[in-house]
């Protein structure tokens, strides 16, 4: 009797097991549309940062492809200044044992982060402490700081948004690398410069925000 109790506990629990481990409900990115995953990011977006004590006033949301062409993020822009970007995650499951429980996460820097532009010095000869960034500044020597998306900073409109993510000649993995496309090739909206792409990889180190996304709930959208 005791080995047919212990039988029926171990087939529960391992029923239990295989059915929090496979998901209840899984999400994949290509059960839906670019105009749905733009619905939902937008719906998101409203929930989680236009609150009753928010300081934004407005938001509007562009998306933003990959090397390949393929929508992969979103840049969310907020009035009266701050961004993130929203990567679409390829699929999630529903489970006890997943870290993340959305389709879509949001970058890792606040929407008010400051940055600036700049250029890479391949000399290293700038002032410390970045001796490679040779970074823009006024004509008062002060650093040019925004807070607005490099697309806006651009003054980007209609044209097609790209959010870049490759190694370059070092076989190192760069951060996101925000870009447009021109009839020359691709142009760097951070060191507003043009970025060349050989083999599948930068031919040169590239200027970026230093953004990126996490695998974890804590930036699930």
């Amino acid at each position: 009797m005791k080995r047919k109790i212990a039988a029926v506990v171990l087939v529960g629990l391992l029923s239990f097991v295989t059915m929090a481990s496979t998901g209840c409900a899984a999400e994949r990115a290509s059960y839906f549309t670019e105009e749905e995953h733009l619905a939902r990011v937008t719906e998101r977006i409203e929930k989680k940062y236009m609150t009753e004590d928010s300081q934004f006033t407005s938001f509007a949301v562009y998306p933003l492809y990959n090397e390949k062409d393929k929508l992969q993020y979103f840049l969310v822009e907020f009035e009266p200044q701050g961004f993130v970007y929203v990567k679409i995650r390829d699929k999630w499951y529903n489970n006890i044992f997943e870290s993340m429980h959305s389709l879509y996460g949001v970058s890792n820097t606040p929407p008010i982060t400051p940055w600036y532009r700049y250029t890479i010095d391949p000399t290293k000869s700038q002032p410390e402490p970045y001796t490679d960034k040779c970074i823009e500044r006024d004509e008062n020597g002060e650093v040019v700081i925004r807070y607005e998306s490099p697309y806006a900073a651009a003054g980007i409109k209609d044209e097609k948004r790209y959010l870049l993510s490759l190694k370059d000649e070092r076989d190192i993995g760069v951060e996101l690398v925000e870009a447009i496309k021109t009839d020359e090739g691709y142009f760097n909206l951070v060191s507003m410069s043009k970025l060349l792409i050989e083999n599948g990889r930068f031919t040169e180190k590239q200027a970026t925000l230093g953004k990126y996304f996490i695998p974890k709930g804590a930036f699930d959208l």
